[in-house]
């Protein structure tokens, strides 16, 4: 697959508040091998998985290792920009896909745009369930290649029925994280409510079992093309049993961080599959 040009490249991440980004960073040249013939460490780590296997718990973790990590999460990126992108906003207004899934034009362009910004901060760039398809890991290629990156993955792995149960137990608190994304801490004397501020927790809709069911079948479809295409390239791609205790999936997770953004990867010259 070759690179798709989108109408949406105009994308805010989770960047320094008033911290610029060129429209068209210059690549940085692409890094000198070693003595040993090692190149730079991972810069670019995306964090993939099923629905329920814990994602966002171990983002968190990730994020306190390191002042320079800056997380990319699609959905958020998308909502900021459109206070002030007319076309993303639009975009977004006419999305038409059952389970919110943004349209690939604009997901490729948004992603673009963070990691242009990233050439531009330096650092770790941490992107939590991007690529979730084909289309949008060959972009993301295409860009990292283009923009000197480098990449790993890590993905988190559990069995069907282990996912769901987590997915439908799940409650989120709207106060303590207005974004949904975490999982609340339930008070053990007052059930139903959040260990941290009292209020009561909520089941995000898309938890709901059939359209859990929908997610994780959706997500069986693409990740073995994705994972293809990223092996096929050149990037290492670590796999976590999440099917354990949260301390020991979030200790693995933060290991295999550690050695990706030590232990050199790079893209190969060759073209996508």
């Amino acid at each position: 697959m070759g690179r798709t040009t989108s109408p949406a490249h105009r994308a805010a991440c989770s960047f320094p508040a008033g911290a610029s980004v060129p429209r068209n960073p210059a690549p940085r040249p692409n890094p000198s091998p070693s003595p040993r013939g090692k190149r730079t460490s991972v810069d670019v780590v995306a964090l993939l998985g099923p629905p329920g296997s814990g994602k966002s718990t171990v983002a968190a973790a990730l994020t306190a290792t390191r002042r320079d990590l800056r997380t990319f999460r699609l959905r958020e990126f998308a909502q900021q920009q459109a206070r002030t992108d007319r076309a993303v906003a639009m975009a977004m207004v006419n999305n038409r896909d059952s389970l919110g899934w943004l349209p690939d034009s604009l997901a490729t362009g948004l992603a673009r745009r963070a990691l242009e910004g990233h050439v531009c901060h330096g650092g770790v760039l941490l992107m939590e369930s991007y690529p979730g398809v084909p289309l949008q890991a060959a972009c993301l290629l295409d860009d990292m290649k283009r923009l000197g990156c480098t990449g790993g993955v890590i993905e988190l792995t559990a069995p069907e029925p282990v996912l769901l149960d987590r997915i439908e137990r799940r409650l989120v608190c709207s106060v303590c994280d207005p974004q949904r994304r975490r999982p609340a801490q339930l008070d053990p004397e007052k059930p139903g409510t959040c260990a941290s501020c009292g209020a009561a927790l909520e089941q995000r809709s898309n938890d709901a079992r059939r359209v859990a069911e929908r997610r994780l079948a959706r997500y069986r479809q693409y990740a073995p093309r994705t994972r293809t295409l990223w092996q096929s390239n050149g990037l290492d791609w670590c796999t976590v049993d999440a099917d354990q205790d949260e301390s020991c999936v979030v200790t693995t997770a933060l290991s295999v961080f550690r050695a990706l953004v030590r232990i050199p990867t790079s893209i190969s010259t060759k073209g996508h599959a």
